[in-house]
């Protein structure tokens, strides 16, 4: 669990706290003030009222505010374990998937402005429905070949130090490392684009050609023909249902 503070494009700050599951990488978060009232409703919301009380909550120590949110925790059997506040690294994995999630704001901010309450725990729902839909999905790959493709690199997917340290470097082999890592990204948002473009879904809703009427035999109905194969310079010709 943890609280973070993210400003929008005109310097506005908006507060959020955010839970992330360790087993699973499953990640809930809303707006949150720092008071302990308001962290605990979120915990309770976000959490507690769809999955239940977690066996152990990791959370950042905060005196006098931490001693009434231990009391509630102890109150739903929930084991805490705590970190001081200049011991961030012991949060390290969720800290970078808040950062992750204040990323998307900051593009999502971008295109369209976050600027009320509204619009940013609009905006925060959003983003962690797309984070837990698309790190880890059932994929066609998955299903046809038994396994989920890693992408290289990924902080989300993929936990291997050596890829890290190769994205980060300053060699050549790095460089053209970054540069297949840019390509792949560039390629997920093509796909992301392309699932959500009306033509497309115009062009598949064309597809479809459902009766009319309930024909029955003996009807006369016209229908269309390509002559000599189904060649696209060929042009199709109307015939009358006796002429089949």
């Amino acid at each position: 669990m943890d609280v973070v503070s993210w400003k929008n494009g005109r310097g506005q700050e908006f507060q959020f706290v955010h839970f992330l599951d360790e087993g699973t990488l499953f990640h809930q978060g809303q707006p949150c003030q720092r008071d302990t009232e308001d962290q605990l409703q979120a915990l309770e919301n976000s959490w507690i009222s769809w999955a239940g009380p977690p066996q152990q909550l990791t959370r950042i120590q905060q005196g006098s505010i931490f001693e009434k949110f231990l009391g509630k925790l102890q109150e739903y059997g929930i084991q805490v374990k705590t970190t001081s506040r200049d011991s961030h690294w012991q949060l390290g994995r969720t800290e970078v998937h808040g950062s992750i999630v204040k990323r998307m704001l900051e593009r999502m901010d971008a295109e369209a402005p976050i600027s009320t309450n509204e619009e940013f725990r609009d905006g925060l729902v959003q983003a962690f429905c797309d984070k837990n839909a698309l790190s880890r999905a059932y994929t066609p790959g998955q299903a046809a070949l038994g396994i989920s493709r890693k992408l290289p690199a990924s902080i989300t997917s993929d936990s291997q130090q050596a890829s890290y340290l190769l994205a980060a470097g300053e060699t050549s082999e790095s460089d053209q490392f970054r540069l297949s890592l840019e390509r792949w990204s560039r390629a997920r948002r093509a796909f992301i684009e392309a699932d959500n473009c009306n033509s497309l879904r115009r062009a598949m809703l064309r597809r479809s050609h459902p009766l009319r009427e309930p024909y029955e035999e003996g009807d006369w109905v016209l229908y269309r023909r390509r002559e000599g194969g189904n060649l696209r310079r060929i042009r199709g010709q109307w015939h009358e249902s006796g002429e089949l």
